[in-house]
């Protein structure tokens, strides 16, 4: 059965796919969108194109978001289903295109390395969190400057005060 959702629960803590409060929040690395496991790694086996923006995916590497899983886990106000299966490991579903051949470099052009550290530390830090949203790509984060170079690499992180 479909996880309860409380009325109050904030957009952010539900899967674009399901429509429901995560269990086992996942970042699709390429797109930087947060879904479902289940329900992203169920289009991803379907599907080469993001499921939120349908741009083509060169990667299908999936990261757990344990932000959003312990945000979640908050919301919900009430035990956790003992049938919940959850992994803190990265898993890739393999290359979209197999005709990529260089798989540090995303469909956006930034490279898969530099993104995933910004996402390793957002996930560690409440105030980034805050300052780089999950809905938001990693060039248009608080602070974070990308050179023009193939692949776009991070230059600068200026978080101010």
């Amino acid at each position: 059965s479909p996880p309860s959702m409380p009325a109050d629960a904030v957009p952010e803590l539900v899967c674009p796919i399901t429509q429901q409060l995560f269990e086992d929040p996942v970042l699709l690395v390429e797109d930087g969108y947060t879904y479902e496991r289940s329900a992203v790694t169920a289009w991803l086996e379907q599907n080469d194109t993001s499921p939120m923006s349908g741009a083509p995916l060169a990667t299908k590497m999936l990261a757990p978001n344990m932000l959003v899983r312990q945000q979640a886990d908050a919301a919900r106000r009430e035990e956790l289903p003992s049938d919940i299966v959850r992994t803190n490991e990265v898993t890739s579903l393999g290359g979209a295109n197999q005709n990529v051949p260089d798989h540090s470099t995303l469909s956006t052009g930034l490279h898969v390395g530099d993104v995933g550290v910004l996402l390793s530390w957002r996930a560690r830090n409440d105030v980034l969190a805050n300052r780089w949203p999950n809905n938001a790509p990693p060039t248009e984060w608080y602070g974070v400057h990308f050179d023009s170079s193939a692949p776009r690499r991070v230059t600068e992180i200026d978080l101010g005060s």
